[in-house]
C-alpha cells in the first residue's frame, strides 16, 4: 500500500524526465549540458510528496518522528550502503593512495550525510577534478536529509502555534532562501550549489505545492496548456544551461517552476501531458530512478579513471547497459524488500542496524585515511610516482598566505641567505610552487629576497578578484604593496600567476582590459620607485594530474603520459602576450622583463611532462619539486643582475 494519499503515476514519470537527463549529463551527451536540472526537478517532487504526508499526518494527529526517519531510513538507506560500500572495495582495488584517501573522507561524510558540506569545501561541481570523486553525487542526497531534519519541526510548530499562516510561513522561508541564493551565486557559486538553507526554496515549492498555495486548474484545455509549458520549461534547461550558467540562483527557477506546473497539472485529474507521464516505461524508469541515481555516476567515475578518458562509443554503451543492470537489481532486491515495514526488521533492529553501519563505515575512512590510502597495495615504483602529487610543499605552512599585518611589517619568509631583502617573490600558488627554485638559485648566487604568496591572487593593483567564495585577493595585495613601499633594499620583485587561467575567466572585453590596467599600474609603480620588475609567464599547463597519470599509466599499462605540445603553450602564453603588447618571444617589452620558464621544459615540438620518468608536476599547472629545479638556472641568471647593488 502506498504511503501517499494517492498514487500518482504521473509523478514517476516526471522522475524519469529528472533522471535521463542527469545520466547523460554526466556521461558527457552533447546537447545535454543543462541535465543537472534533473535534481532541482528531484527536489520539487521529494518536497511535494514528503509535505504531503506529513501535513495529513500531523493534521490528523498520526505524526512520529520515529515513524517519519523510519521511513526516510527504509527508503534511502540499503541502496546506499550497497553502492557506498561498493563504491569504496573498488576504490580499495583501483585507486591510487591519494583518491583512496579523498573517497574514504567522502565515505565519512555521506554517511553523516554532510556530503555537500565536504564537497563545498573541496570541489567545484563542473571541474575537472569532479571526475575523481566517485560520491560527488551523494551531495544532493545530503542537502535533502538536513533540510528534512529541520523542515518537519517547522512545519509541525507551524500548523500548533500558527495555524492559520502555515502557507505564509512556509512561502516567506522559500523567499527568503530563493533571495539568499540569489545574493550569493554571483560571488560564491560553490555555496549557492552545496549548501542546503539555499537550496532549501527548491524543496520549499513542492511543500507548497503540497499545501495547495496555488489551487489545481478545473478545466482541461488550462490543465493541458500548464503541463505542456512546465515540460517546456524543465526542457528550457535542460537544452540551453550549462556549466557557465549562474546557477542555482535565478536560473534554477526555469526547472523548479517547470517542475510545479507539471505536478499542478496533475493534481486535478490530470491533462494529457500527465498521461503521457504516466506510460508504463516512464513509470518504471521513474521506479528504477533512485538506484540509477545512485549507481550511474560511481560506474563513470571508475570507469574514467581505469581508461584514463571519458568512455566513449560501444565502451559508453556497455556502462549505461551495466548502470541499468544494476538499478534493476538494487530496485528489485534491496530497496523493495526493505521499503515497507518487516516483523523481522523492527524499528528498533533498523535504528541499531544504521548506527553499527555509520560506526563501520566511519571506522573504515578513518582507518585508511591513517594508512596514508593503502600504498602497500600498490607496486613501489607506482608508488613512489604517486607520491609526487602529495609530496611537501616547501613554504607552504609558514609562508603562504600570511596575515595582513604580517605582511605590511615585512614578516616575509626568506629565499636565499639571510640579511637584507634584495628581491621580492610575488604570486599566487604558481609562485610558492616556484619557490624553492628561486630560492636555491638565489642562495647560489649569495643574494637574500623574500616571498609573498596566496593562492588565487595574482599579484594586481586594484579589486580584481577571480575566486571570491574562496579568497579575497585585495587586501593581501594592498599589503604587499605597503611592505615594498617600506623596504628600501629591494631592487627586483618577480611576479608570478596563472595567467592563462585568470585570463580565461575574465569572460568580457572589460574585464580584460581592466586585468590589463591593473597589470601595467602595477608594473609602473613598481618602476617609479626604481624596482626592477620581472614578470614571470605561466609554466606549461598539462592536459590532466601528471603525478595521478604517469603512475596509472605505470599500473594499468598505458602509453606514458603525454607531454604538451610547443604550439600549446605558445597559445597558453599567448593572452599575457596580447594584454602586454607583446607579438614574439623575441620582442623585449618595454617597463618590464619577461622571463619564459618554458625554456627549461619545451624544445620546438613537446613540453616535458616526465624527466627519468619522474613527474615534473604536482598536478597539471604546479611544478613538483623535481620541476622547479629546472629552473634554478634561469633564475640565477636573472638574479645575476642584482649582484651589482649588494
Amino acid at each position: 500500500m502506498s504511503l501517499h494519499p494517492t498514487y500518482r503515476p504521473d509523478i514517476d514519470g516526471l522522475r524519469a524526465v529528472a533522471i535521463v537527463p542527469v545520466i547523460l549529463f554526466h556521461y558527457g551527451l552533447s546537447g545535454f549540458e543543462g541535465g543537472y536540472v534533473g535534481v532541482d526537478v528531484f527536489f520539487v517532487i521529494s518536497g511535494y510528496l514528503i509535505t504531503s504526508i506529513l501535513h495529513r499526518e500531523m493534521r490528523m494527529g498520526e505524526f512520529s518522528f520515529a515513524a517519519f526517519y523510519e521511513r526516510r531510513i527504509r527508503r534511502l538507506l540499503p541502496a546506499f550502503a550497497v553502492v557506498t560500500g561498493a563504491s569504496f572495495l573498488a576504490g580499495c582495488i583501483g585507486f591510487l593512495p591519494a583518491d583512496l584517501e579523498a573517497l574514504s573522507s567522502s565515505l565519512v561524510a555521506a554517511w553523516f550525510f554532510a556530503a555537500n558540506l565536504y564537497f563545498w569545501k573541496k570541489t567545484d561541481y563542473f571541474d575537472a577534478e569532479a571526475i575523481d570523486k566517485p560520491l560527488l553525487h551523494t551531495w544532493s542526497l545530503a542537502v535533502e536529509e538536513q533540510f528534512y531534519i529541520v523542515f518537519p519541526c517547522l512545519l509541525l510548530a507551524a500548523l500548533r502555534w500558527f495555524p492559520g499562516h502555515v502557507r505564509t510561513i512556509i512561502a516567506g522561508c522559500a523567499l527568503l532562501s530563493l533571495l539568499a541564493a540569489a545574493a550569493v551565486v554571483g560571488h560564491a557559486p560553490e555555496a549557492a550549489f552545496y549548501l542546503p538553507h539555499l537550496r532549501a526554496w527548491e524543496l520549499l515549492a513542492g511543500a507548497l505545492l503540497a499545501l495547495r498555495v496555488i489551487p489545481p486548474p478545473q478545466t482541461a484545455a488550462l490543465r493541458d496548456a500548464l503541463a505542456i509549458a512546465g515540460l517546456a520549461l524543465i526542457g528550457l534547461a535542460v537544452f540551453t544551461f550549462d556549466a557557465a550558467t549562474l546557477f542555482p540562483g535565478l536560473s534554477a527557477l526555469i526547472p523548479v517552476l517547470g517542475t510545479a506546473m507539471v505536478i499542478t497539472a496533475g493534481s486535478a485529474g490530470g491533462a494529457r501531458c500527465n498521461h503521457v507521464l504516466g506510460a508504463r516505461p516512464l513509470v518504471l524508469t521513474g521506479l528504477l530512478s533512485y538506484s540509477l541515481y545512485l549507481w550511474h555516476w560511481p560506474l563513470f567515475v571508475f570507469a574514467h579513471y581505469r581508461l584514463g578518458r571519458a568512455p566513449a562509443g560501444l565502451e559508453l554503451l556497455w556502462l549505461v547497459a551495466l548502470t541499468l543492470v544494476l538499478a534493476v537489481l538494487s530496485w528489485r532486491y534491496v530497496e523493495r524488500p526493505l521499503r515497507g515495514k518487516s516483523r523481522r526488521l523492527t524499528r528498533r533492529t533498523l535504528f541499531r542496524a544504521t548506527a553499527l553501519t555509520v560506526g563501520l563505515a566511519t571506522l573504515a575512512g578513518v582507518g585508511v585515511r591513517l594508512s596514508g590510502g593503502l600504498p602497500g597495495r600498490l607496486p613501489a615504483a607506482v608508488a613512489a610516482t604517486a607520491a609526487v602529487g602529495e609530496e611537501p610543499i616547501p613554504f607552504r605552512e609558514a609562508c603562504s598566505g600570511l596575515g595582513l599585518d604580517a605582511v605590511r611589517d615585512g614578516g616575509l619568509c626568506t629565499l636565499g641567505k639571510n640579511g637584507a631583502a634584495g628581491f621580492l617573490l610575488w604570486g599566487d600558488s604558481h609562485a610558492l610552487s616556484l619557490a624553492p627554485a628561486v630560492d636555491r638559485a638565489a642562495a647560489q648566487e649569495g643574494l637574500g629576497g623574500r616571498f609573498a604568496g596566496k593562492s588565487a591572487c595574482p599579484p594586481l593593483l586594484g579589486t580584481l578578484e577571480f575566486k571570491r567564495s574562496k579568497t579575497s585577493c585585495t587586501g593581501f595585495n594592498h599589503a604587499v604593496l605597503e611592505y615594498i613601499d617600506r623596504e628600501p633594499s629591494l631592487r627586483t620583485v618577480f611576479l608570478v600567476a596563472r595567467w592563462s587561467y585568470y585570463l580565461s575567466i575574465a569572460q568580457s572585453d572589460e574585464d580584460r582590459r581592466r586585468f590589463a590596467d591593473a597589470l601595467e599600474a602595477l608594473v609602473e609603480r613598481l618602476r617609479a620607485r626604481g624596482i626592477r620588475v620581472v614578470v614571470v609567464e605561466q609554466v606549461p599547463e598539462m592536459s590532466g594530474d601528471i603525478p595521478s597519470l604517469a603512475a596509472r599509466a605505470a599500473w594499468f599499462g598505458w602509453p606514458p603520459a603525454d607531454d604538451l605540445p610547443a604550439a600549446e603553450y605558445r597559445r597558453q602564453q599567448g593572452a599575457l602576450r596580447a594584454i602586454l603588447g607583446i607579438a614574439e618571444a623575441t620582442v623585449e617589452p618595454s617597463g618590464f622583463e619577461l622571463l619564459d620558464p618554458g625554456r627549461a621544459f619545451c624544445d620546438d615540438d613537446r613540453c616535458r611532462a616526465l624527466r627519468a620518468g619522474k613527474p615534473l608536476y604536482r598536478d597539471a599547472h604546479h611544478l613538483s619539486q623535481e620541476g622547479a629545479s629546472l629552473l634554478i638556472p634561469l633564475f640565477q641568471h636573472s638574479l645575476a643582475s642584482d649582484k651589482g647593488g649588494t
